[in-house]
């Protein structure tokens, strides 16, 4: 586990043993999220970042995700817990579908709540590039998310495969729905 200072130190020489960072707990301040920011800025191995239980402001969560958004060896390999994270993490990544960047060719949406599948949407009806939805570990998607989801999913055929994995809030209905849609359209689901 180690405390503040020693993760910091070994994130910011990428300590190749430092897969998982629990910080949970340890009352974690703006200032310290600041050096958590420059630590990330050039490491390629940390994969999961527990953070819940801190007192950091919802500017430097969004500071936080921009670091690991910004470092192409974390932005689709990094799980983190704390939701205001993933949340920025997600819209970051619907941003990328909009501006239909290339080789682009699969999306993690891990943390996506409701707010999200609409944005996802209208990012694809333009993007000719992802095949590949990741859906994984989606507890906060609804019903509500649900009923986007199946309509982009009519809408953009150019997406392949989706993988659901476990997503508590959805899995029933929105495997129900997406398997008809799968089946009818040649997709391959998880």
């Amino acid at each position: 586990r180690g405390g503040f200072p020693s993760i910091v130190m070994r994130l910011s020489k990428d300590d190749p043993e430092l897969s998982e960072v629990d910080l949970s707990g340890q009352g974690i301040d703006d200032a310290q999220v600041q050096e958590l920011v420059g630590a990330l800025a050039g490491n390629t191995h940390v994969r999961v970042m527990k953070l819940a239980g801190n007192g950091f402001s919802g500017e430097s969560a969004a500071l936080l995700a921009s670091a690991i958004f910004d470092n192409v060896d974390l932005r689709s390999a990094v799980k983190v817990d704390d939701p205001r994270i993933q949340h920025v993490l997600v819209s970051k990544k619907i941003e990328r579908v909009a501006a239909n960047e290339d080789g682009l060719t699969r999306v993690d949406l891990r943390g996506a709540t409701d707010a999200h599948p609409p944005a996802l949407a209208a990012a694809l009806k333009t993007n000719t590039r992802v095949a590949t939805l990741d859906l994984r570990d989606n507890g906060g998607i609804t019903a509500a998310g649900r009923r986007a989801l199946v309509g982009m999913l009519r809408a953009n055929t150019g997406v392949r495969a989706i993988d659901l994995g476990w997503c508590p809030g959805i899995r029933k209905g929105l495997r129900e729905e997406i398997e008809r849609l799968a089946k009818d359209q040649d997709r391959w689901l998880a």
